[in-house]
């Protein structure tokens, strides 16, 4: 295979077609160590031919061209990928009629969706019988509970099979696999033989389902559960998940032994296609294996796999399952288009067709449902395919009323359902004032629904456009009001669940925009738990502050202090010279009717007053902290001033730090910074990133604009660019290697057109492309990923020269 040069960023495709996977699935004699495996037996079958004709195996080759990581080449699609994309294309076709035919025959049968889809505002949200149970529910996947419990006594042998420990094991399948969430949980039994010292592969299965992920104890379980397996006999299933965890996620992975993981994973799978294609309970609880389960940590068997799967024959593989695996790949294979197109600008180089790869996958996954409307997962994973990239044919809305039938009406299973259901990103407001209308007007009485309107509601909130008039936006104030109002009726709260966790606090925001301000005050004190902190204070600054406003100051006052809230700490990326003077003269009023001085919200505008003075004047905004914070937003940092700028320490494993100026700094702009790893010995994986824009599913305002961030990673001496605000949640663009030291000089110019990139006095890159940083500047070693298992220690950066000012045009140097 032609390589090219990885500084270059071109595409690479594969020129040698690699027909080998069959092998994998036949005669596979893998030989790890000095331990051999025998694969035909599970890839035949009584009836007819084996899956894959024996005879084209060549472990030595296979594995090895498995053992390269991903992380070491560039984005590749290979020739193998593109023939296994160009068979789901066949797939889709005919996508429409399916789902009009689907949707007909629902309505059909369905009385209240039917009106609910004609009249969504007007129509109960529930039906008044007819809906599912938890019991119903819970039974779908109790198959699956019973069979790896028949797997599990068969390897007991002569002992006794009501013992404690396999009452314990088989109900914590049931609460995680069959969500029967009123199950008490047994998980202290299972710790108890884990610790002396059972290695049951089933054991050590519900071990990494309960551990943190990428934890310590998860990693453990999965090196642990593959050696079991190996071991003692075990069915396909719970092979196959045992395999899918261990070879994506193993963080510590020993590349040389990757291909041969990979090639046991594929054979179990296709040896459990064999067994279960017909049992719809059985491949619908492994379908969060297959959503991109074709990558398996390697380029080559990506392309190998999904190739393998799209040449299965009908009989070999239910339809639905086969749709939904190529929306997997196609989902997967669309990460590496989306930064070849929107990043790279380099469109020419990609392979004939898949230019369509989004609408593609949306129409496979749409395929699937239509096979299996009543799938919980399949209605799940449609919402957030149409957030995010809008490629399903049907609005949120839709798909969130079709979810809705079939989720049952018990608040236990809320937050297993209806919280998995929240679209990812906000398509559009009026997208999400229609779900948010929905779960408002739901009639039940003690239920949770209501409150799950505000997941919506804060998209449409944020999607507003600043220059609407907080009081005149009446949809959005409608619903919340009703919510408070449903809130009001309640002796408890007791029936809204774990949803509440933060659903007061957007309702909140809204009120106060709205001049509510008696409403407010009653969240406050009837709600203090359900504001949360971290929401409250990039918002409000302080909870204490908000409540003295609400308290001491008469209606003229707040007035005043909500519209330089709006002006100022909301929008001031919206202000111009002229409306900062006018900003002045309110602050000057509002420092007559505040007696204190020293009060927050005030002394908060001044700064941020002074800064765009500064700013709009085109001058350098040394941006110095103080001691009190004033004027700054801080989350998981530790701040420590020095003369010559400051110190921020955090805990290693911290991957959401953030430090920033509550000011939005309009564009363009050009910011710096100099930055010193103070403890040198220290090896941080994340580092320390200098941001122009909002971080990937930050609690801010998101236009759908993309912002830009260049990471300083000491321990790996090199400087990593990222649109910390695309679909693949932060997807790096490029990196440059530094020249070893533990300090480093970032800075970059921000235009609408694009962002120019330098470090240690060196221009990077000019990342070309419509930019929207949304007024947010910021430092933060934010990381999507997060690595549990990193030591427990404190990291320190000493910052200097963190400063910005305003390009005075587009295109000045």
């Amino acid at each position: 295979m032609k390589q090219n040069d990885k500084s270059s960023g071109k595409l690479l495709v594969g020129k040698k077609k690699w027909w080998v996977l069959g092998g994998v699935l036949s005669l596979a004699i893998v030989t790890i160590g000095a331990s051999s495996f025998l694969w035909l037996p599970l890839l035949t079958r009584d009836d007819h031919a084996p899956i894959v004709a024996a005879g084209e195996y060549k472990p030595n080759t296979l594995a090895a061209r498995y053992s390269v990581p991903d992380d070491e080449i560039e984005v590749e699609i290979t020739e193998e990928l593109i023939r296994a994309f160009e068979l789901f294309a066949k797939q889709a076709e005919g996508t429409n009629e399916v789902l009009r035919a689907t949707e007909a025959r629902l309505v059909k049968e369905d009385p209240h969706l039917r009106q609910a889809l004609r009249d969504p505002m007007q129509t109960p949200l529930l039906p008044d019988s007819g809906y599912p149970t938890i019991e119903q529910r819970a039974a779908q996947f109790l198959p699956v509970v019973e069979y790896l419990m028949a797997d599990y006594d068969s390897r007991q042998g002569a002992q006794p099979k009501n013992d404690r420990l396999r009452g314990a094991l088989e109900t914590e399948l049931r609460r995680r696999i069959a969500r029967q969430l009123r199950l008490e949980s047994q998980q202290t039994i299972l710790d108890e033989a884990y610790a002396n010292g059972n290695r049951d592969p089933l054991l050590l299965y519900g071990q990494i389902i309960s551990a943190p992920n990428k934890s310590v104890e998860r990693r453990a379980a999965y090196k642990q559960a593959v050696d079991a397996i190996d071991g003692k006999p075990a069915c396909e299933l719970l092979k196959f998940v045992i395999y899918a965890h261990s070879a994506r996620y193993d963080f510590d992975v020993d590349y040389s032994d990757m291909g041969f993981r990979v090639i046991d994973a594929h054979a179990v799978f296709f040896s459990m296609i064999e067994k279960f294609a017909d049992k719809p309970p059985f491949m619908e609880f492994v379908l969060p294996y297959l959503s991109g389960y074709a990558a398996m940590g390697n380029r080559h068997a990506e392309g190998d796999f999904a190739l393998k799967i799209a040449e299965l024959p009908e009989e070999d593989l239910p339809v639905w399952v086969r749709n939904y695996f190529a929306h997997g790949v196609t989902h997967y294979l669309g990460g590496k288009v989306w930064n070849l197109r929107n990043l790279w600008r380099n469109t020419e180089k990609l392979p004939p067709g898949v230019d369509k790869i989004t609408s593609l996958r949306g129409q496979l996954l749409v395929r699937a449902w239509c096979d299996r409307p009543n799938s919980v997962r399949l209605l799940t994973r449609l919402i957030e395919e149409q957030s995010l990239w809008g490629s399903t044919g049907r609005p949120n809305h839709h798909w969130f009323r079709l979810a809705l039938r079939v989720v049952c009406d018990d608040p236990d299973v809320y937050e297993t359902y209806l919280r998995q259901m929240k679209p990812v990103n906000v398509g559009s407001a009026d997208d999400a004032m229609q779900i948010a209308a929905l779960c408002a007007n739901c009639t039940q009485q003690d239920t949770a629904i209501p409150y799950f309107s505000t997941f919506f509601l804060d998209g449409a909130f944020s999607e507003r456009s600043w220059q609407t008039p907080a009081d005149s936006d009446l949809q959005i104030l409608m619903v919340a009001s009703k919510v408070l109002d449903y809130r009001r009726t309640m002796a408890s709260a007791e029936a809204r669940g774990v949803v509440a966790a933060d659903c007061f606090t957007v309702i909140a925001k809204i009120l106060w925009d709205c001049g509510r301000y008696e409403d407010v005050a009653w969240l406050l004190e009837n709600e203090p738990d359900s504001m949360t902190p971290a929401a409250c204070r990039s918002y409000f600054l302080d909870l204490e502050l908000l409540r003295s406003l609400l308290a001491v100051y008469d209606d003229r006052t707040k007035l005043l202090c909500q519209q330089l809230h709006q002006r100022v700490l909301s929008h001031g990326e919206h202000q111009n010279a002229t409306d900062w003077k006018q900003i002045g003269h309110d602050l000057e009023a509002l420092e007559e009717f505040v007696d204190d001085q020293d009060n927050l919200f005030v002394k908060t505008v001044r700064q941020c007053h002074q800064w765009a003075t500064t700013f709009h004047q085109g001058q350098w905004v040394d941006l110095e902290i103080n001691e009190d914070l004033i004027g700054w937003f801080v989350r998981d940092y530790e701040v420590e001033e020095r003369d010559d700028g400051f110190v921020l320490s955090s805990s290693i494993k911290s991957s959401e730090d953030v430090l920033r100026p509550r000011l939005h700094f309009p564009m363009p702009l050009e910011l710096e910074l100099e930055v010193e790893l103070l403890d040198s010995d220290t090896q941080d994986p994340y580092g320390i990133a200098l941001v122009a824009g909002p971080m990937f599913h930050e609690d801010t305002v998101d236009t759908g604009g993309l912002g830009m961030m260049v990471r300083f990673q000491p321990g790996s001496w090199r400087f990593e660019l990222t649109r910390p605000r695309t679909n693949q949640g932060g997807s790096v663009i490029q990196a440059f290697n530094t020249d070893g030291s533990s300090k480093a000089q970032m800075r970059m110019e921000v235009r609408p057109s694009g962002v120019e990139i330098f470090g240690n006095l060196e221009s990077l890159r000019t990342v070309e492309g419509p930019t929207e940083h949304e007024g947010i500047i910021q430092i933060g070693r934010w990381r999507q990923v997060q690595l549990f298992y990193l030591p427990d220690v404190s990291v320190r950066y000493h910052v200097k020269r963190f400063r910005v000012r305003q390009l005075s045009d587009p295109d000045d140097a």
